[in-house]
């Protein structure tokens, strides 16, 4: 699994999907669709055949997008699993794949099944928009307590410096009081010493 990690940190970094898009998950869940990749790579050389790979992921890390709609998978993966294997990808979502057995004239699937998978694979959709969006939010809350945090710094140190100009003030506030304390006795003992 090391070997995953280092792969995924590398490729991740780089933006290279699959899976970069989970890049703030914990360890193991960031390098979940990477595994997956890896042994879809792994079946496709062992039974020397083509993928086709089924799934209610639809992060930007394994779908081309154009204009808001879906194409296809992403070309850099069906670019990467040709090159490493010799075979082709293929990638449908859920939804897609039983609609498509839906049209074919050999498919048994009923379209009571089909509208099941349908609303399945929309409350997925939900789900991860959801997730997503709530990931963005504890972001945003750990920006916002760093920089309370510091905002919190910055005013005790104002806050101590402010006390120290006020202590500074007090000690010279006693001292020319000590001094005109001390002018005043001077003039005192000046004027007795005149008199005697």
């Amino acid at each position: 699994m090391d070997a995953i990690f280092k792969e995924g940190a590398e490729r991740y970094e780089k933006g290279i999907p699959p899976g970069y898009l989970d890049r703030n998950k914990g360890i193991p869940e960031r390098f979940g669709d990477l595994v997956i990749w890896r042994q879809l790579i792994d079946h496709a050389k062992d039974a020397a055949s083509d993928i086709i790979f089924i799934t209610d992921d639809g992060k930007e890390d394994w779908w081309w997008r154009f204009e808001g709609r879906t194409i296809g998978p992403r070309p850099e993966l069906r670019s990467e699993f040709y090159s490493l294997t010799g075979k082709t990808f293929y990638s449908y979502r859920v939804e897609r794949f039983v609609g498509l057995l839906g049209e074919s004239s050999e498919s048994q699937v009923s379209p009571e099944a089909i509208a099941e998978v349908r609303a399945t694979s929309e409350k997925l959709d939900r789900a991860t928009r959801d997730r997503q969006r709530l990931d963005e939010l504890n972001k945003r809350h750990r920006r916002i307590k760093v920089t309370l945090g510091d905002i919190d710094h910055r005013i005790r140190h104002t806050l101590a410096a402010e006390e120290q100009v006020h202590q500074a003030t007090a000690e010279w506030i006693a001292a020319e009081e000590q001094r005109e304390q001390a002018q005043l006795e001077i003039s005192v003992l000046g004027e007795q010493i005149r008199t005697s």
